[in-house]
């Protein structure tokens, strides 16, 4: 998925809603840093993908998270708007799913990926 298929898909789901483009890059610049330290960079493999942030000329990029966890970033927006309206009960269901999503992906990261080995666990004397 893309932040061009992010927004699209964004205009059509919500098309009473007047997303900016500026308010979504922001959002996924946001769930994309919280992707790359909270999954990415606690595994092996992390500095494989560099991540300093999109701009408006990065509409074709494509996210960290592929599908089928892609969804994820439109749930992420989603949640972000009803925040910004002060739609409290929407928020909290937009969360709920977004949540979902992000925890599948994080399992299935961590499934396919060996996480950082943080050194030696001693136990009585040997190393585990």
């Amino acid at each position: 998925m893309t932040i061009q298929d992010v927004i699209e898909r964004l205009q059509m789901l919500r098309s009473e809603h007047k997303f900016t483009n500026d308010f979504i890059l922001q959002k996924i610049n946001e769930i994309e840093w919280k992707i790359k330290r909270e999954i990415i960079d606690t595994h092996e493999g992390g500095d494989k993908y560099p991540f300093d942030g999109y701009n408006a000329c990065e509409l074709n990029v494509k996210l960290i998270a592929p599908a089928p966890y892609s969804e994820l970033y439109i749930k992420w927006v989603l949640y972000q708007f009803e925040l910004v309206n002060n739609a409290m009960v929407n928020a909290s269901n937009s969360y709920a799913l977004f949540n979902n999503d992000y925890s599948a992906y994080s399992l299935w990261y961590t499934k396919n990926n060996m996480p950082i080995s943080k050194g030696n666990i001693h136990s009585g004397g040997y190393n585990i």
